[in-house]
């Protein structure tokens, strides 16, 4: 995808790599959102937290990434940070050896608290301005001195039209050009999605099993 002067390409794990600076910017990670259900008595499956680290260790194998930028939600609640999810998670950072791993907070991090100072990661306020281009956990307006800006915390989905009807939702990356900002999908496994319509000159590329798709906004419901 061509934003600006810069490419980025979108990665059927839901990631957006972008290969001048050697970057993969993930968002909404939410570890830990299983546990933290499982303390309120709701039944759910266990592992998601585990899976979707494997899936950004993918994801960085496949980039070759030098640094991996978390835009946001790392955690999904305070109750969340029990031992064995630090334990999972400083186990993560240790074996990323060679990548820069940077947080930009989100509203879940906020909530969380203060993270184990001795994890090697970078934790920097929302917006964050790296390479021209504004990073945040949240979609907005890009100031006028950026480019771009970059976000999630939406969970962005659209529906498409099939045979007449309604198909399913399907995860998708979206750019809002008039905001002249792109959110991208959560990441997480064990999260939920919202369902977006673009409007005039945006685009959106849909994430279909192996796949990202750029489709026309004519073709959402």
């Amino acid at each position: 995808m061509k934003m600006d002067q810069h490419s980025f390409t979108p990665l059927a794990k839901r990631g957006l790599y972008w290969s001048e600076p050697k970057v993969l910017f993930v968002a909404d990670l939410h570890l830990g959102k299983e546990a933290t259900f499982c303390r309120e008595g709701i039944a759910v499956p266990r592992g998601a937290s585990e899976r979707t680290l494997k899936v950004i260790a993918q994801m960085l194998q496949q980039t070759a990434a030098s640094q991996l930028m978390i835009l946001g939600d790392l955690f999904h609640a305070k109750s969340s940070l029990a031992a064995d999810m630090r334990d999972l998670f400083e186990s993560f950072l240790l074996r990323m050896t060679g990548v820069h791993v940077t947080l930009v907070k989100g509203n879940h991090d906020r909530a969380v608290g203060e993270l184990p100072t001795q994890w090697p990661m970078t934790i920097v306020e929302s917006p964050y301005l790296f390479g021209g281009i504004e990073l945040s956990h949240f979609p907005d307006q890009a100031t006028p001195e950026c480019e771009l800006r970059i976000a999630g915390h939406v969970h962005p989905a659209v529906r498409l039209r099939g045979g007449g009807q309604a198909e399913g939702k399907l995860a998708c990356f979206h750019y809002d050009a008039k905001q002249r900002c792109l959110t991208l999908p959560a990441v997480g496994e064990f999260t939920g999605t919202k369902q977006i319509r673009p409007v005039g000159q945006d685009r959106v590329w849909v994430v279909s099993e192996d796949e990202v798709i750029e489709i026309d906004r004519r073709h959402v419901v």
